[in-house]
This record gives C-alpha cells, sequence and structure tokens, in this order.
C-alpha cells in the first residue's frame, strides 16, 4: 500500500510538472534527444550518438531536480545559469552537429537525425531565450540563504573594522608618548610591519 501510494505521487508529480511551461519544454528536449539517438544508431554516422546521449542525461536530470523542487534546497548551485549553460551547449552542438550530418552523409538515417537535430537546436535555443531573463530569480541571494559567501562577506568587514580599530589606539597611544598595548590573538606580528608600528616600544609588564 505504501509503495503504491508513493508511485501515484511521483506520478502524480510528474504530470503536473509536465503541464507547467518549463516542464512541457524539458520534457519535449528528452524526447528529441531519444528520438535523435535512434536516428543515429540507425544511420552511418554511430559517432554523433554521444551529443544526444549527453543531452539526454544532462536534461533529465535538471528535469528531475525541477521537478523535486530540489533546487530550493541546494541553493549552493545557480541552477539557473546551470539550466542557460545546458541550453546553450545543447542549441550549438545541435546544430553544428546537424548542419555536418546534412552535408557530408546522405544516408535515410542520417538526414532524419539532421533534420530533428535542427529542430531540437531551435528548441533548446527558444529555451536559453526564455531562460535568460530569469536567471536572477532562479537562485535566491546569498544575504537571505546566509551562504558562505555572505559569511565570508562578513568576516572580511569585521577583520577590517577590528584592525582599523587596533591601528587608531596604536596611533593615539603612540602619540600620547607611551603604550601600553596587548595584542589580539591572530594578529600578525613579523618583519613585514610597517614604519609606525615598529616604531613602537611595548612595555614588558604589559606583554602577557
Amino acid at each position: 500500500m505504501e509503495s503504491s501510494s508513493n508511485s501515484k505521487g511521483c506520478l502524480g508529480q510528474f504530470l503536473a510538472y509536465v503541464r507547467t511551461y518549463k516542464g512541457a519544454i524539458l520534457a519535449a528536449e528528452i524526447v528529441a534527444c531519444i528520438i535523435i539517438m535512434i536516428c543515429f544508431g540507425a544511420s552511418w554516422t554511430k559517432g554523433y550518438m554521444g551529443l544526444s546521449i549527453s543531452m539526454l542525461i544532462y536534461t533529465t536530470v535538471i528535469f528531475i531536480i525541477f521537478m523535486c523542487s530540489l533546487h530550493t534546497q541546494m541553493t549552493f548551485i545557480h541552477w539557473g545559469w546551470t539550466d542557460f549553460l545546458r541550453t546553450l551547449i545543447g542549441a550549438v552542438a545541435f546544430l553544428i552537429t546537424s548542419l555536418i550530418v546534412l552535408i557530408q552523409h546522405h544516408d535515410g538515417a542520417g538526414i532524419a537525425a539532421g533534420v530533428f537535430g535542427l529542430l531540437t537546436a531551435l528548441l533548446f535555443g527558444f529555451d536559453a531565450y526564455i531562460t535568460f531573463p530569469k536567471l536572477k530569480q532562479a537562485n535566491p541571494s546569498p544575504v537571505r540563504t546566509g551562504g558562505s559567501f555572505f559569511v565570508l562577506k562578513e568576516m572580511g568587514r569585521a577583520c577590517r573594522r577590528d584592525l582599523r580599530m587596533v591601528l587608531f589606539h596604536i596611533l593615539m597611544k603612540h602619540h600620547a608618548g607611551s603604550i601600553c598595548y596587548s595584542l589580539p590573538m591572530g594578529l600578525p606580528v613579523g618583519g613585514n610591519a610597517s614604519p609606525k608600528l615598529s616604531s613602537i616600544s611595548l612595555l614588558p609588564e604589559c606583554l602577557e
């Protein structure tokens, strides 16, 4: 009973996503890749099957990720750019391959693969055209997700702010005539220190 309910849920999710605009385009791209793969397999140019197989796998993975809404959980990948690069590469690769097959080979299956390849190139190109304006909306910004980019950026700001405060207090006490300052943990001290800092004498009784 549980397995049957899960299968019905997956089938309903699949049918619901196929009815969407993006889901219908991805499903059409998958079917087109399968047709081209069959045509190349029956022609004299079986070497071109690699393109249809690779794009079939790539498109199927994107279809499953979008159908299951996994792109909202794996926010470390910009899925908008990933999908756009897939469509752009598919459009250019199918266009070039189809033209080569139509010019150099004249068997029936090869010509059918070339014609379907041109149509698939147009389909991938249209997908790239509608995907490009949505790139900024495809992945949430790092500020809202609390991603590593935002964390590193805030850490850099905090380090620069603390360093400015340290240098300010050192210079103020240096101009006053004496200094008793305890350096924070992790502050680099070495031979590359600036002339102003190297001229400051730390009192031995202030050092821990």
